[in-house]
């Protein structure tokens, strides 16, 4: 599920045993996050994920798709309350995205 998570940004990984293994360089993801994130989603198709119910995979891609400033669709988003039901008003109070930023 990681694996597919990264590629759907572009990432090329691969699993192998209990080790998960990325190619290249983590500056593939420009990982910064200035300005509005809203501004930049607006021209680009969103990126549908299924964290298949994991929570962990909810949020990390909900903040990959933050970082990337790609906007991305996941399906049943409220599985984060599971562990953070704050997740998405913590998202919003500090970079301004809302849980519906990431429902279809």
């Amino acid at each position: 599920l990681t694996i597919d998570l990264l590629a759907k940004f572009g990432v090329d990984a691969f699993s192998e045993d209990d080790s998960l293994h990325v190619v290249g360089s983590l500056k593939a993801l420009h990982l910064e996050n200035k300005g509005n994130t809203r501004k930049f989603w607006k021209d680009a198709d969103p990126i549908r994920f299924d964290p298949e119910g994991d929570h962990r995979m909810a949020m990390s891609a909900a903040i990959l798709s933050v970082l990337q400033k790609r906007p991305m669709i996941i399906k049943d988003i409220d599985c984060v309350a599971v562990s953070f039901p704050d997740f998405f008003d913590t998202l919003d109070a500090y970079i301004g995205v809302q849980k519906a930023d990431f429902c279809g």
